[in-house]
């Protein structure tokens, strides 16, 4: 269905017969027309313990108003809903289609939210996480409708090395957004296909960077105020406005006197890892999730070192499989990755420990490791 904001509002109100999704579309549609004046958001806890942030309805139009101009969205444009409105994604979504007046269409945020889309859609905008453009990739059907959305954005989880070689064959414009819970959404993108792809995320007009003194990114956004955004986020800021983004601050690992960022590690070995365990397992990873292989890097205590490098790899493997990769990727890693970067040791989980919008919980993951150990 296609959905104008008058549409919208006399749908929310009748409330009569509707699926959970549809339920908490209706409800923050409501929210969003009554008196008060913020919007009550949670954050997704993958890095703390989850908290209740409150946004004002002002920021986030001016928000939604950043994006649209970006995108260069007009009035009578379709957007795509497939995220949840119980997260500030699939929010933001239904407040830049009022902002500026688009035709909105909501389909079930499940793993496969273009398998409903007709063929013949056109659509202007779109927002998914990583594993819903995955499944819409590898399902034909579903990766034929992606050439009927001109942009799509993607966040709320890391982009795996296969799905990045994937999202360069598309012919939609892709864009990997950077943002947290605090700045209501994305405050910088970058362009992940086309010509114009690029490996650094370039900020929204008026959105100021800095960095710290220990390297982590310190953010100005025009609608929030004068207050700055310190963030755990470390980058390397290469022009004004622009920064590549090296990881988290609380996930670096300290080894031997040796700092090694494994966000960094990650996207080194991606390749390697992928590759080789597609082959051990004959393309079957047994993954706990409906997207591709996924793995970190993460510390644990080493009585020389202070710590180790680690590899954490999710999925059901046999322990014959496990002392084969981990002896031949012992010797693949070290061939490109720094001695003191190379894993020390190697995990195997059937499913990582993670937020209900499915972000890798690592500490509660690690813990969980180590406490099965002793």
């Amino acid at each position: 269905m296609i959905m104008k904001d008058s549409d919208l509002r006399a749908w929310a109100g009748k409330k009569i017969g509707l699926a959970e999704w549809e339920s908490h579309l209706a409800e923050f549609i409501t929210n969003w027309f009554s008196d008060t004046g913020f919007i009550e958001v949670n954050t997704s806890g993958s890095t703390g313990l989850p908290k209740v942030i409150r946004h004002s309805k002002s920021a986030m139009m001016q928000s939604a108003t950043m994006t649209c101009d970006f995108f260069k969205l007009e009035p009578g444009m379709n957007a795509l809903l497939c995220m949840s409105t119980r997260n500030i994604a699939g929010m933001m979504m239904v407040v830049r289609s009022f902002v500026r007046q688009l035709n909105l269409i909501p389909v079930p945020p499940d793993g496969r939210p273009l398998k409903s889309l007709p063929i013949s859609a056109s659509i202007d905008f779109c927002a998914m996480v990583p594993a819903q453009l995955y499944n819409s990739i590898v399902n034909e059907p579903d990766r034929n409708r992606l050439s009927c959305i001109r942009n799509l954005i993607i966040g709320g989880a890391p982009v795996s090395h296969r799905l990045s070689e994937m999202i360069k064959e598309l012919n939609c414009n892709v864009w990997l957004t950077f943002g947290m819970t605090e700045t209501m959404s994305h405050i910088a993108l970058r362009k992940l296909n086309g010509s114009d792809a690029s490996d650094y995320f370039e900020v929204l007009e008026g959105v100021e960077i800095s960095s710290g003194e220990e390297g982590n990114l310190i953010v100005k956004v025009p609608f929030i105020g004068d207050e700055l955004i310190v963030t755990n986020d470390l980058v390397e800021i290469v022009a004004p406005g622009k920064f590549r983004w090296l990881g988290r601050k609380d996930h670096v690992i300290i080894s031997g006197g040796f700092k090694i960022f494994p966000e960094v590690v990650e996207q080194t070995i991606a390749p390697v890892v992928e590759k080789f365990i597609g082959e051990m397992t004959g393309g079957i990873i047994n993954s706990a999730t409906d997207s591709t292989l996924r793995f970190f890097i993460a510390p644990m205590p080493d009585d020389k070192l202070g710590e180790i490098p680690v590899l954490v790899i999710e999925g059901d493997f046999s322990d014959d499989q496990k002392q084969h990769a981990e002896k031949l990727l012992t010797e693949l890693l070290s061939s490109i990755v720094k001695k003191h970067e190379i894993p020390r040791r190697f995990f195997f989980m059937p499913r990582f420990i993670e937020t209900p919008t499915h972000k890798i919980i690592r500490s509660a993951t690690v813990k969980r490791l180590l406490s099965a150990e002793h």
